[in-house]
């Protein structure tokens, strides 16, 4: 099992506070934020975030999309397991749908 490269977004564009980074799906406006595998042999899909002082890179699976009424509300993140491991103080990543 290896990992794919994928583009990343800047750790500059979410506000982070209690191991949990959040943004709106508006401010990442073109960033790459959409889907990309992570594994070159399996299905797992998510994103990357690099910090652009360290260069540090964590990517983070899609876990569970929150709807509401048939509304989205939010899109939510874990990092994967090697990451967790470098960087234990990482709990999630939320995106919400505004």
């Amino acid at each position: 099992m290896a990992l794919l490269p994928i583009s990343t977004i800047s750790t500059d564009r979410f506000s982070y506070e209690n191991g949990i980074f959040t943004a709106e799906a508006s401010d990442l406006r073109d960033e790459a934020y959409r889907l990309h595998r992570l594994y070159d042999d399996a299905c797992d899909e998510g994103i990357a975030l690099k910090n652009p002082r360290t260069g540090g890179i964590v990517r983070f699976y899609l876990e569970e999309v929150v709807d509401r009424a048939d509304e989205l509300m939010a899109w939510i993140f874990r990092p994967i397991f090697e990451d967790k491991r470098r960087f234990p103080q990482i709990v999630k990543l939320i995106v919400y749908n505004d």
